[in-house]
């Protein structure tokens, strides 16, 4: 879920040189109605006719204006080569950046109201090294040994291609549906995957981590009648080991939730929707009535931590970002996520990372987590000389965390 309409959450950098997108919830027969009206009835059918947190479900995005883009969002994306794909009922814009030919592929998802260049300034690092950005000087990430850390810094990998993806009813997707919900992300997830995968690493923010999540447990190995064929998976995002073994991507989570409870108080949340348990009740059926399933049933197939345990495949790494400023999904998060992942998958290596002040929308823009983003992009560049990362803060109470200062 993107934030780029709430004070506290503003997903776009607050320098001269960008200016904030605000993307208008549409598509909806609903009349606009006066904002302290909504929320008032606690009736289902009223609750779904009336209120904009319904819409949390039965969205559709309009297209984000290249007008309200940064400059610096606009030049990346016109090195960008695009293509419409269908994937079910939608049509999914997929655009590329680096080289066509790059045997590295990175895959990157946003997440509510967000598009696929949310994370330009992690796609252009990865291929064409860091810079620096005006809000750069607000992090406290600087390394104290500054002529190893220049050093050694990553350069950039011209073997690499960056893939990301408008959601349906997203930038420039579209979608035949009335009614698009996290479902759609993962249809769009999943025949990507088909097309441009498998990925060394994906990363996603937000409900687009729930997308992910799900789709790699839907994933599996395809059997063929030729012993000849490489072996490949349904959705082709993963790699198959000599042993018929699936291995995962590196998964990046960027302000994910754990369960899709906290997605739900999420919507309400973004909504401005009081009172909070109430509508709760409210939405959890409305949920249940547009799925046709048991609310029990939604949760349990889009919840991140409840579909790790589904996740047959080895996952070699998996990184978490969380901000404490983070309004929507609280910090907790990630600490539930880091201990599901430990208890699901225990060989896989995880490093969370507790980013102080950010919140939910800024954490794709700021140094951190970019900086430790790009220690991943090295360590895949030369996988012989990778080594566990070690927390930045030798005082912190769990293993693998980091806890990283950004002042706002």
């Amino acid at each position: 879920m993107d934030t780029r309409n709430t004070k506290t959450d503003t997903a776009r950098a607050t320098n001269t040189s960008s200016t904030t997108t605000i993307l208008h919830v549409t598509g909806s027969t609903t009349p606009k109605l006066d904002p302290k009206k909504l929320f008032t009835s606690t009736n289902p059918t009223d609750f779904a006719a009336q209120s904009d947190a319904a819409k949390y479900f039965y969205f559709n995005i309009t297209p984000k204006d290249e007008k309200h883009m940064s400059k610096e969002e606009l030049a990346f994306l016109a090195k960008c080569t695009k293509e419409i794909i269908p994937a079910g009922n939608h049509q999914v814009c997929v655009r590329t950046f680096g080289s066509p030919t790059a045997t590295i592929k990175y895959l990157f998802l946003h997440g509510f109201s967000g598009t696929g260049s949310d994370s330009y300034r992690l796609m252009s690092a990865a291929c064409e090294g860091d810079k620096q950005y005006p809000d750069d000087k607000k992090d406290d990430t600087q390394d104290k040994k500054s002529d190893t850390a220049n050093k050694d810094a990553y350069k950039g990998n011209k073997d690499i291609q960056c893939i990301f993806i408008d959601m349906p009813g997203h930038g420039e997707s579209t979608s035949k549906d009335q009614k698009i919900d996290v479902r759609a992300f993962v249809d769009a997830i999943k025949e990507t995957s088909r097309r441009y995968g498998p990925f060394k690493m994906v990363s996603a923010h937000s409900l687009g981590a729930v997308a992910l999540t799900k789709a790699l447990a839907d994933e599996q190995v395809v059997s063929s009648q030729n012993p000849e064929e490489p072996k490949h998976t349904n959705i082709n995002m993963s790699e198959v080991l000599p042993d018929g073994s699936m291995q995962s991507p590196i998964l990046v989570y960027l302000a994910a939730s754990s369960s899709y409870d906290v997605t739900l108080e999420a919507a309400l949340k973004y909504f401005k929707a009081a009172p909070m348990e109430k509508l709760s009740r409210v939405l959890q059926q409305l949920v249940a009535d547009h799925f046709k399933e048991s609310y029990a049933e939604v949760r349990k197939q889009y919840s991140n931590a409840l579909n790790l345990a589904q996740i047959k495949h080895k996952i070699p790494r998996c990184a978490i970002f969380h901000g404490t400023a983070d309004t929507l999904y609280p910090a907790e998060e990630a600490d539930k996520l880091y201990a599901s992942i430990k208890e699901n998958h225990p060989e896989t290596v995880v490093t969370k990372h507790i980013l102080e002040g950010l919140n939910h929308g800024n954490i794709l823009l700021r140094k951190e987590p970019r900086t430790s983003f790009l220690e991943l992009c090295k360590e895949i560049a030369s996988p012989d000389n990778a080594v566990e990362i070690s927390p930045q803060d030798s005082n912190t109470a769990e293993p693998n965390t980091s806890r990283v200062t950004s002042r706002l």
